[in-house]
């Protein structure tokens, strides 16, 4: 770890040393990093000359774009990451952090899942959707139905033959055993609908799907063919369904009522 950082947090089963505090973060009493992220008001012109003042600048680099905007370099090791500062003023640190994340985690030869989740009898449930359409904000209301939140956006996965298996169910407790994703369902908001609709999916479409949602900005094979696996795994092995839930916060809590109880008598 870099004398410069400030702390090491948990990110998605991953523990992230950075040089500036994270607010929504969980914080990390571990000395181990895995990915240590250092922001710079001009990381290309660091990674171009090969002169980092606090850390290894070795080795080749890969850059994450956001449409025009360069957001990150990460090197091809997937332990360390420069991040604009200035795109991080403007999207905010936490966020930037957790767009490197899956990409680091990737090149390490873990495998995310860009989704919220939660942990129903022994099973997880796994949540896919576009950007804002309330993931995060679904899980948190199922959390308030007595099932544990897993992933609030980020999901850590570890293909296995008989399916998908979640190794860790709260940071630092790494001994709890993995437990089997059991089903996925891609999340959708629909005007005037009174409850949630439920539609089962067929595998090719669950594939697609998940291709869809991919992690695929940096366009490097390796991270690909690991996605590429994942996803096979999940759309063989899992449930996949549609779930279509109101167009309305305040009809959110309601649904993820009638959610849980499915749920819980399945």
């Amino acid at each position: 770890m870099s004398e410069n950082s400030d702390s090491i947090w948990w990110v998605s089963g991953l523990r992230v040393a950075t040089d500036r505090p994270l607010v929504d973060a969980e914080p990390c009493v571990d000395d181990v990093v895995d990915l240590q992220v250092l922001f710079r008001a001009d990381p290309g012109s660091e990674v171009e000359r090969g002169v980092l003042s606090s850390a290894d600048s070795s080795g080749d680099w890969f850059k994450l774009m956001d449409e025009a905007a360069a957001l990150a370099w990460i090197r091809a090791d997937g332990r360390l990451a420069l991040v604009a500062e200035g795109e991080a003023l403007i999207q905010g640190f936490d966020v930037l952090v957790r767009r490197v994340v899956p990409f680091a985690a990737a090149l390490q030869d873990r495998v995310l899942l860009h989704a919220s989740a939660v942990l129903a009898g022994d099973g997880v449930r796994a949540f896919i959707g576009a950007r804002g359409v309330g993931k995060s904000t679904l899980a948190k209301h199922l959390g308030q139905q007595a099932l544990p939140v897993l992933s609030e956006e980020l999901l850590h996965c570890i293909p296995a033959e008989s399916g998908v298996l979640i190794p860790e169910l709260r940071p630092g407790q790494a001994g709890e055993s993995p437990r089997p994703l059991e089903a996925v369902y891609f999340l959708e908001r629909m005007p005037g609908l009174e409850g949630i609709k439920l539609e089962e999916m067929a595998e090719e479409e669950c594939f697609k799907r998940l291709l869809e949602h991919g992690f695929g900005e940096l366009g490097v094979p390796k991270i690909w063919a690991a996605q590429f696996e994942l996803y096979s795994i999940i759309s063989e092995n899992c449930r996949a369904y549609r779930l279509q839930v109101p167009d309305s916060l305040e009809r959110l809590p309601e649904a993820a009522e009638t959610l849980a109880r499915a749920f819980k008598s399945a």
